[in-house]
């Protein structure tokens, strides 16, 4: 839609001057920000389109394109500036010197196995390193929804057990503390890693994912309607979580009462393992 400059003179009249284009140019400006961003750092697309948009007012925002274009357009100004293009097979995966670091000129990729079939990256600053080694806890994750292209999984420290077993071995000869504790997600293949290579370690579980745990096994086993619209199975359902808050010498007499003390519903399907 095109945008008119209007001149009011003495008489009351308007005159129609030329078409104005300021607003479509100063528009333009805001469109082209994301873009700009890009020349200036390495921040992922989304990131980069994400905060673009929040510095935009309303009427700014429906005129920007959707947010794929925009990360396509970002990936082709970042072409151009010689960065490396999006690989396509872990053979193609190429790290150049000057991604291989930190800002502060530090090393950033600890490890890579260059495996073509099975490839593991570790990345570490001397910082995330030092700081490990004042740590007597690890809290760990794994993550499926945020892992790049051609990767199955993002492990992070804040797959198969020979994978996790290559990680950790990594990491740890780079932290020359002894581990005491580590609290992970529930994944037995990590579990198992852990045992081997930190066999001085006790290992936990995550609550937040035991309770996640609990909740697909009650969709898994088709309980969902029971646990919305039955209180007393409702209440059994969620008091399963409470158990590990019992005294471990306690949890199966528990576990026993709560199976009792549950609907019909529920009968069959409660076993302790």
């Amino acid at each position: 839609m095109a945008n008119f400059a209007v001149q009011v003179q003495r008489r009351p009249q308007a005159q129609l001057l030329r078409p104005h284009h300021q607003h479509q140019q100063r528009l333009q400006q805001r469109q082209q920000q994301p873009l700009n961003k890009v020349e200036q750092c390495h921040d992922p697309r989304r990131l980069i389109t994400y905060e673009a948009r929040l510095k935009l007012s309303s009427d700014t925002a429906i005129t920007i394109p959707q947010c794929t274009a925009l990360q396509h357009r970002i990936e082709r100004v970042r072409q151009d500036e010689d960065i490396p293009a999006e690989p396509k097979t872990f053979a193609d995966i190429s790290i150049p010197l000057n991604f291989q670091n930190i800002v502060t000129n530090q090393k950033f990729v600890l490890y890579d196995n260059n495996d073509h079939n099975r490839r593991l990256l570790i990345f570490a600053s001397k910082e995330q390193l030092d700081f490990f080694n004042g740590c007597e806890s690890w809290q760990c994750d794994g993550t499926f929804a945020v892992s790049p292209k051609l990767f199955d999984q993002m492990y992070s420290i804040h797959g198969s057990i020979q994978t996790y077993e290559e990680l950790f071995t990594i990491v740890k000869q780079h932290v020359e503390h002894k581990l005491k504790y580590v609290t992970i997600d529930f994944e037995k293949a990590a579990e198992n890693a852990f045992s081997v290579i930190f066999p001085q370690c006790d290992i936990f579980g995550c609550f937040f994912h035991f309770k996640q745990f609990i909740w697909r096994k009650i969709c898994e086993l088709h309980l969902k309607k029971e646990f919305l619209e039955n209180d007393i199975s409702r209440r059994a359902m969620k008091n399963l979580a409470a158990l590990a808050f019992i005294p471990p010498q306690n949890v199966i007499e528990e576990f026993v009462e709560l199976k009792e003390s549950s609907s019909d519903v529920l009968d069959g399907r409660m076993t302790f393992v």
